[in-house]
């Protein structure tokens, strides 16, 4: 019984995790959604700084994503 218990508290921080990777994901993506609206429809040229700049942070925020989920993951198999 307490060995199934552990499995499935295993399952429910393994599937939080995953949660956490797709919150990192999405948050990228709509930051990069931005900056590439903010490039095309605006010809000024500080905005499309801006623009890339967002961009730039969208792409960490999808490393340091993955980064977090992939030390998480190796504390959940430890």
């Amino acid at each position: 019984m307490e060995k199934k218990r552990n499995d499935l508290a295993k399952i429910r921080t393994n599937l939080a995790n995953s949660r956490t990777l797709l919150s990192y994901v999405r948050t990228g993506l709509a930051m990069f959604g931005v900056a590439a609206f903010l490039f095309k429809f605006y010809v000024n040229d500080i905005v499309q700084i801006l623009s890339g700049v967002v961009a730039i942070v969208a792409i960490a925020i999808f490393i340091l994503g993955w980064m977090q989920y992939k030390k998480a993951q190796k504390k959940i198999d430890y």
